[in-house]
């Protein structure tokens, strides 16, 4: 691992960094919610260009005095970022404001009723003393993360029913049916999926009923989604549009758009520089509510989940509820670590160096020692084992999704914020990664197998991977064999995995790897 202290921070000697513009491989920013319209390629790789956030149940946890225990159905309400609308009517309803236009005002153009079809025209009007508020908000936002607006940023409410069509299409758009077919048949293959579960349908179910808003980065501009035919626009909503504003300060400032990770083969990576961004803006968004909002309206913010929404939540597969809540709860501890105390400059310098792996931002002293992962290359599979057989599926797991495995579907009894994913067990096994590579590939007559190589900090680290591994894939219903050797020349203490759809298929897979 390379160890070159990080932009603005003190790297290994003590002696103090300054920045290196972007590095190779992040076109000009880089991460899969938000904000960037980071295609996350790691499981579910089907939410390419779309980002989430657990706004309301972070939010609530860090603003109440300890103490004081929010409801039982305090749970995130994410907001995502989204490269492009999948709408074809871009017009926003009104603009906040920005350089050259400090009191816009809304559109003159008709809005449609509350009662208006939603599947045609799911655009809402905004009433004027909301309007009002929501420039309040954004004229707060700049001074506290210290970035002033370039420009106007439009914005939109839509009903929840305009919302399922634009993310379905968003959804059909960017990803094709063959790579989440794919996605679908790795993590069943791993066992992180049930076999009678359908990857598009959580994915599309989850984000239907948790996402509060997105920021668009094509248009510049945010949309919050209005639930509820009578709702008020409340503390929740407020805080959404708070943290939605940062999201369109950070892509004036840094390009969210231009410099994210496009390779939907690197979803660590991509998931690595969202925590950047998403944990950018949660910050913001905690000390814009410290500063704005009374007591009972911090109180207020449980209120904004239902029941049904909690249940939802707690039905989905770990895999899917981890990588919607991973950029904004670890995201947020790795922007007060890189801060350290301060104000936002370290973080305005970790842009042009963004982190490149979940294991950067769940341990922030491996990002600012500038501790990299290790690049594992594996050799062409498909080849190797003859005609018939194609490679369907590439990736790089990393820390955050290896911990989902080898929790094997459990969490730790005793969450740390209410509403979210408990800390999961045997997250000790998951920490000495030090870099990986995953393959799938389909053969003939309905054969398949997965090809696994990690690498891992030390001996050690390896060993206590292997067994929990091993635990976690004990009732898998397919033959795998996890052993420390590497189809890769030159590795530090590796950890292979291999699964497949039968023995006979496993030890072919084996005789055609280049073992060490």
């Amino acid at each position: 691992m390379t160890e070159e202290g990080r932009p603005g921070t003190a790297g290994p000697d003590g002696a103090a960094r300054t920045p290196q513009g972007t590095p190779a491989g992040f076109p000009s920013v880089g991460g899969g919610s938000p904000t960037p319209p980071i295609r996350r390629a790691a499981v579910p790789l089907a939410l390419a260009g779309v980002a989430v956030l657990a706004v309301v149940a972070i939010g609530l946890w860090l603003l109440l005095p300890r103490g004081v225990e929010p409801g039982a159905t305090a749970t995130p309400r994410p907001t995502m970022v989204t490269e492009a609308s999948p709408s074809a009517a871009r017009a926003p309803t009104a603009t906040a404001p920005g350089a050259s236009d400090p009191l816009p005002s809304g559109t003159a153009d008709p809005k449609p009723s509350r009662t208006a079809d939603p599947a045609s025209s799911g655009d809402l009007p905004i009433d004027p003393a909301v309007e009002a508020r929501i420039r309040e908000i954004t004229e707060q936002v700049p001074p506290i993360r210290g970035l002033e607006p370039l420009e106007a940023v439009p914005f939109r409410f839509i009903t929840p029913e305009r919302f399922e069509v634009e993310l379905r299409e968003l959804f059909a758009a960017e990803n094709a049916p063959e790579q989440v077919a794919a996605e679908d048949d790795l993590l069943k293959r791993l066992g992180l999926l049930a076999p009678e579960a359908e990857l598009e349908a959580l994915v599309l179910e989850l984000y239907g009923s948790q996402v509060a808003a997105f920021y668009d980065t094509r248009t510049g501009s945010f949309t919050v989604i209005q639930r509820g035919e009578d709702a008020e626009f409340g503390s929740a909503d407020a805080v959404t549009v708070a943290h939605e504003y940062v999201h369109a300060l950070q892509d004036q400032h840094f390009d969210l758009e231009g410099t994210a990770v496009a390779d939907p083969a690197e979803g660590d990576r991509a998931s690595g520089a969202l925590g950047l961004i998403e944990g950018d803006a949660v910050a913001v968004m905690v000390e814009w509510a410290f500063a704005n909002l009374s007591f009972d309206e911090i109180l207020e913010l449980q209120e904004a989940i239902t029941p049904g929404d909690q249940e939802l939540l707690e039905s989905m597969p770990p895999v899917l509820r981890r990588q919607l809540e991973f950029p904004y709860t670890d995201g947020f501890v790795f922007v007060t670590a890189v801060r350290a105390g301060g104000d936002y400059q370290a973080v305005d310098e970790a842009y042009a160096e963004r982190p490149v792996s979940t294991e950067q931002i769940m341990h922030p002293e491996k990002y600012l020692a500038g501790e990299d992962p290790v690049v594992v290359e594996l050799p062409d599979m498909a080849s190797a084992l003859g005609e018939g057989w194609t490679e369907s599926y590439q990736q790089t797991f990393g820390e955050m999704l290896i911990g989902v495995l080898v929790a094997d579907g459990e969490s730790a009894p005793l969450p740390t914020v209410p509403g979210l994913l408990p800390p999961l067990p045997n997250a000790e096994a998951a920490a000495g990664w030090g870099g990986d590579r995953l393959i799938s590939l389909n053969g003939p007559d309905g054969a398949w197998a997965v090809v696994w190589q990690t690498a891992w900090d030390s001996d050690a680290d390896a060993g206590e991977f292997s067994a929990a591994a091993e635990a976690a894939m004990d009732d898998l219903a397919f033959p795998h064999q996890i052993d420390a050797s590497s189809a890769v020349t030159g590795l530090d203490d590796p950890m292979l995995v291999l699964v497949a759809s039968d023995a006979a298929i496993l030890e072919t897979v084996r005789a055609a790897l280049p073992v060490e």
